[in-house]
């Protein structure tokens, strides 16, 4: 940002005087001198119109440097987001599995059961009719 705001100060020629005004140990740049301040004048150089689309040229460049990496990190977290929401599905699947492979263990366990029970009743049964 700082570096946008100093090739616009410096893209555009300088009509008035500045005045940098030191106040309180800090400084600050303004058109009239400092009331009760010390205040310089600083002299501004007029630049030649190469100079100008030189500065111009330049301001156009990081403009369109600035707006590719916007772009590519707004793609970037448009990916991140994407996988994200892969690795939740994939979590999620492994989540559901689990519990599937849980759900056969204990069908299968009460299978058994049945099947077992189901022998001693055909036992008993068999018993009953001799």
């Amino acid at each position: 940002m700082k570096a946008l705001l100093l090739l616009l100060v410096l893209s555009m020629p300088a009509q008035a005087d500045v005045f940098k005004c030191v106040i309180d140990g800090r400084a600050r740049y303004q058109p009239t001198p400092c009331a009760g301040a010390e205040s310089t004048p600083l002299a501004i150089k007029k630049r030649t119109p190469e100079q100008e689309a030189k500065a111009a040229w330049q301001l156009r460049e990081w403009q369109s440097n600035y707006q590719a990496f916007e772009t590519a990190k707004a793609e970037a977290v448009q990916r991140l987001h994407e996988q994200r929401l892969r690795e939740e599905a994939v979590r999620a699947a492994e989540v559901n599995a689990a519990a599937q492979w849980r759900q056969a263990h204990a069908l299968k366990h009460q299978v058994r059961a049945l099947e077992q029970n189901n022998v001693i009743n055909r036992q008993l049964l068999n018993n009953r009719r001799r």
